[in-house]
């Protein structure tokens, strides 16, 4: 029996992990680049005019925020295969959207999990650095993660105020998410 034991720790410690590009269906995000490009021409041509650079040159779908509860344009970050889109909020709060097409697994698993939660049914995740000395919850940041076209997204709330209900209760961030749109990215 201690030998089973052993044999399965050396072989548990033995796999390493790994980074891979996520399958992206650029199909499916070309076709919805396309309608966010049909339903808001005006914005979508705005958007693209007041960044720097040439978004199709990002390996994810970049989405922003559309018409939902946040109507401004970001200090965008890209770097390969991954974009950070930062929006400063009301009330001392920011708003970050983080896409990569790069996933981590194990070696010797067939690839990336696949089970992370999808772009309708997302994680909502406050963020609580006074978790571990077991005080009361204060709750600055929070995230909302899914996956959309195969990428991996997280959208990340910091709040000033630690009774911020926005980094305390999911609905703004599903609200936020509900309103992206796709404004660029492409298969590299």
């Amino acid at each position: 029996m201690m030998g089973f034991a052993l044999v399965f720790c050396t072989s548990a410690f033995a796999q390493e992990l790994k980074e891979e590009k996520l399958d992206i269906d650029w199909r499916a995000a070309k076709a919805a680049a396309d309608e966010s490009l049909r339903s808001d021409k005006q914005g979508v041509d705005r958007f693209r005019a007041a960044l720097p650079g040439n978004l199709n040159d990002v390996g994810v779908p970049v989405l922003v925020t559309g018409t939902g509860p946040v109507r401004a344009t970001p200090r965008l970050q890209t770097q390969g295969d991954s974009y950070a889109a930062l929006y400063p909020l009301d009330r001392n709060a920011t708003l970050s959207i983080m896409g990569t097409a790069r996933g981590v697994a194990l070696s010797g698993d067939a690839g990336v999990s696949t089970d992370l939660a999808d772009y309708d049914q997302g994680q909502f995740a406050p963020l609580d650095d006074d978790a571990d000395e077991g005080g009361a919850s204060n709750a600055k940041e929070a995230d909302f993660s899914f996956t959309k076209f195969g990428a991996a997204y997280t959208l990340r709330i910091s709040c000033a105020d630690a009774n911020d209900e926005r980094c305390l209760k999911e609905d703004f961030a599903r609200s936020v998410a509900s309103s992206l749109v796709q404004v660029g990215g492409a298969a590299q």
